[in-house]
């Protein structure tokens, strides 16, 4: 099986506007899998928000990566905590179900989440929060 990472070549024309972009491409199996890979790390807003129950963030990894995804309330109290050791580059997803590290259903109000990702390639570490609302 035939494994391999590809730069190509991305232009894109709208009107009397031209971009053209470097992308990285992931070709595994001889071929049978490609994927554009993100061109740096990024947090992105959960997704409804406000939410209830669940919410979903997504996040992106240039490179391999150890993650870390901790949720807080506005006092600081972690209430969340989830993490890999070995997540592979790509677009990523998580879906949360407003409950605690006990499983236990937590009050409506406002959360902050924080993902931490160091790179398994480069060393490099990014961090970033955003805010979000649980409404009951």
């Amino acid at each position: 099986m035939i494994n391999d990472l590809f730069d190509i070549k991305v232009v894109v024309e709208n009107c009397n506007n031209t971009e053209e972009k470097i992308k990285t491409i992931y070709l595994a199996g001889g071929g049978a899998k490609m994927l554009m890979l993100p061109e740096s790390y990024a947090l992105q807003q959960n997704h409804p928000n406000p939410f209830n129950p669940t919410t979903t963030i997504k996040y992106e990894l240039p490179e391999s990566s150890s993650i870390s995804l901790v949720i807080y309330d506005l006092r600081g109290s972690e209430i969340f905590n989830w993490s890999n050791n070995r997540e592979n580059a790509g677009y990523k997803r998580i879906t949360w179900n407003g409950k605690d590290q006990n499983g236990y259903s937590i009050p409506a109000g406002v959360y902050i989440y924080k993902l931490t990702a160091k790179s398994h390639e480069s060393d490099q570490v990014f961090t970033q929060s955003r805010k979000m609302v649980l409404m009951k």
